[in-house]
């Protein structure tokens, strides 16, 4: 005998399952319990928990799962322990990479300062983007995207190595190949639009629509442009950690608005959500015309 607490019609009874009906009980299953006569289809029933009151907690640890998960740990830890001893046996006879010898890294640094002051010789003109290929030849079954945490691997973890090398000039090499970058797009762009307004909403959808972020120009003035990006593929959803991390979007709204006015432009990030914030602003300071911003200026951009 399956007894069997339910609801039909808006009213609890008891039972007893049927086959594919359930025959009312009267009565409880603890008290005096009398077989009726009305039947209701099983599926039209709701089952109810059978005891009163209807909450079932149930307490006990699973222990044989428990105790596979401890074996698992003491495995890894034991894994790891090992790995730890063997590598310091044998670190002394890893070939270790050597460092750029001074002449070198003067070459590079000389770089990169070029960059920050924007004069780099480089130009957007330049800047030779077919190498980029065609994707969607090369990746019929994955398409064209790569995932965000794949790329802020590749991106941050270039970041923080620059910067550990470089310093400040390692953020400044991101602005600046974001820069050049945005002003090739941009130079594309304009010789479809000859308005500067359809041109900067067709970069904004084409900086949607690749999932870089979702800008939005929230203040503009004569001499500076407001722009926040939400959703951010750089910054989006990292901890805090005190200090604004998208030095290429800095950059790149640079190259955007430098080719929409014909002006200078320097940009700063002044929210980000490495900063505790909720998107990325940038605050984008118009000079005077120009293909380029002022280099006394430029370094704050790292």
């Amino acid at each position: 005998m399956q007894i069997v607490r339910f609801r039909v019609a808006g009213t609890t009874r008891y039972g007893v399952v049927e086959g594919p009906v359930v025959v009312e009980y009267a009565g409880t299953p603890w008290s005096l319990f009398r077989r009726g006569r009305r039947r209701f289809p099983l599926r039209q029933v709701v089952l109810l928990a059978p005891a009163m009151p209807s909450k079932i907690v149930g307490v006990g640890p699973d222990f044989v799962a428990t105790l596979a998960l401890l074996v698992q740990f003491l495995f890894t830890t034991l894994l790891i322990i090992a790995f730890g001893i063997l590598f310091r046996i044998f670190a002394k006879y890893i070939p270790r990479i050597p460092a750029p010898d001074q002449e070198i890294e003067a070459l590079l640094l000389a770089d990169m300062r070029r960059a920050v002051m924007h004069e780099d010789t480089i130009t957007a003109a330049q800047l030779d983007l077919s190498h980029v290929g065609d994707v969607y030849t090369g990746r019929k079954r994955l398409g064209p995207y790569v995932s965000v945490t794949h790329y802020r691997g590749l991106t941050l973890g270039f970041a923080a190595y620059a910067e550990k090398r470089f310093g400040q000039l390692g953020d400044a090499l991101l602005y600046s190949v974001g820069r050049l970058t945005a002003r090739s797009a941009m130079g594309d762009i304009l010789r479809e639009y000859v308005d500067r307004e359809q041109a900067m909403r067709r970069i904004f959808d084409e900086i949607r629509a690749n999932g870089i972020a979702i800008p939005e120009v929230v203040d503009r003035t004569e001499d500076r442009v407001t722009v926040r990006l939400y959703e951010n593929v750089t910054a989006a959803g990292v901890p805090p950690e005190g200090r604004p991390i998208c030095h290429y979007q800095s950059g790149m709204l640079s190259g955007i608005f430098e080719i929409l006015t014909g002006r200078s432009v320097l940009a700063h990030e002044v929210h980000c959500w490495a900063l505790g914030d909720r998107f990325c602003e940038f605050q984008l300071d118009l000079g005077a015309d120009g293909a380029g911003p002022a280099p006394k200026a430029a370094p704050a951009a790292a």
